[in-house]
């Protein structure tokens, strides 16, 4: 039975994503699922490191797909092995940089997290209809994020934003020698899909990119079914 380690994205804690561990589990792999954490801190990454050596897959939705990303270099450089990388919604750099427009732009970033910083729970309240928007049942998904808001962990959610803002993890993918799987959806309102024809210009020897129409950003927990087929139908192949 092959093992994932499933990591949450920035906000919301790991509820979003049970149905979607549910899912995987019951297409017969063994999901821990985890919160995302402060890649920056040494003896956090350490410790996370522990979990991810004895998984077969990384996997992560939004930040936590770059901190999956993180996770499968660090290993490969500490042992060789080249782990089996899923990401879900995922920018490799979530900011816009000259050499990777496809991404936030800066101002649109720093709006936010100044935002953040001066009201938490309305600014989580707006994430939620950034991310539930754009899917059929977008009304219902947004009511259904909303009800995982918590602000009483401002830390991690700070250093969430701070790793959000300076991570760029584009030439680890490009040079990863690793299987990679990255989703992106048509409809996502907080990372333009056109960062498919990006992926596809890293050239990365095994690298593959499948774009989901008519789903937004939260589409791990609004498409599960869709989400996991996709995900062992890549993991199945030979």
């Amino acid at each position: 039975m092959q093992k994932i380690l499933l990591i949450s994205g920035w906000g919301l804690g790991c509820q979003p994503l049970a149905g979607l561990k549910t899912a995987l589990e019951n297409l017969h792999f063994q999901v821990e699922l985890i919160d995302i954490f402060d890649s920056s801190n040494p003896a956090v990454l350490e410790e996370v490191l522990q979990k991810a050596v004895k998984a077969d897959i990384l996997m992560g939705w939004s930040l936590g797909g770059q901190l999956a990303t993180i996770l499968a270099q660090k290993i490969f450089e500490q042992t060789g092995q080249a782990k089996i990388l899923v990401t879900l919604a995922s920018n490799p750099c979530f900011v816009a940089t000259v050499e990777w427009p496809n991404a936030m732009s800066r101002v649109t970033f720093e709006a936010f997290k100044g935002a953040f910083l001066n009201d938490r729970e309305a600014t989580l309240k707006r994430f939620c209809h950034l991310v539930g928007a754009g899917g059929v049942t977008a009304r219902n998904d947004i009511r259904y994020l909303q009800s995982f808001i918590k602000t009483d962990d401002p830390i991690n959610l700070i250093s969430g934003l701070q790793q959000l803002e300076q991570l760029n993890l584009v030439s680890i993918l490009q040079k990863y020698p690793g299987r990679q799987y990255h989703l992106v959806s048509e409809q996502d309102q907080l990372i333009p899909c056109q960062i498919i024809a990006d992926f596809h210009f890293l050239k990365a020897n095994l690298l593959k990119i499948e774009l989901l129409p008519n789903v937004g950003h939260g589409f791990p927990y609004s498409e599960i079914t869709l989400t996991s087929k996709k995900i062992c139908s890549f993991l199945n192949m030979t």
